[in-house]
């Protein structure tokens, strides 16, 4: 197992995640990918690219999740396990897929959150769908959520 992909979502206890990561990175000495797919910018009607303060506001929300891998990452370095973080606009389900097939990914790891059934039914599982079309073993992490 060579290349582990992390996916960070931040509404889950991140750090609980990425420990059983670091662990099995460790233990086979493997090379880590922190994944964070941020959703895309909103869409606006017409040619221009949107009012200011939107696209102000998102570029800050960008910049503290880069800031938070940046610092999970510091974290892997300190334990000697090659880490690189990588933060990813668009759809969750097609960018792993993608990042799986780009980077030769061996595990994917991720943190799955015990919602009620009716909110999960709105607003659907990206979990179910990586589980679904993942070509890779998939190590699923338990989490308590917060909604």
């Amino acid at each position: 197992m060579k290349n582990i992909l992390v996916l960070i979502d931040f509404e889950d206890p991140t750090e609980h995640v990425a420990a059983y990561a670091m662990n099995l990175a460790d233990a086979f000495r493997s090379h880590c990918w922190l994944l964070h797919v941020a959703s895309p910018d909103p869409e606006f009607v017409g040619y221009e690219p949107g009012p200011q303060y939107i696209r102000d506001h998102r570029a800050g929300e960008l910049k503290k999740e880069h800031i938070a891998l940046e610092n999970l990452k510091a974290q892997f370095l300190e334990k000697d396990i090659p880490c690189e973080i990588l933060l990813i606009q668009g759809y969750p389900a097609k960018v792993i897929q993608a990042e799986v097939e780009k980077r030769g990914i061996d595990l994917l790891v991720m943190g799955h959150h015990r919602r009620i059934k009716l909110r999960e039914w709105i607003v659907g599982s990206v979990g179910k769908e990586v589980l679904r079309d993942s070509t890779v073993p998939l190590l699923i992490i338990p989490v308590e959520s917060a909604s």
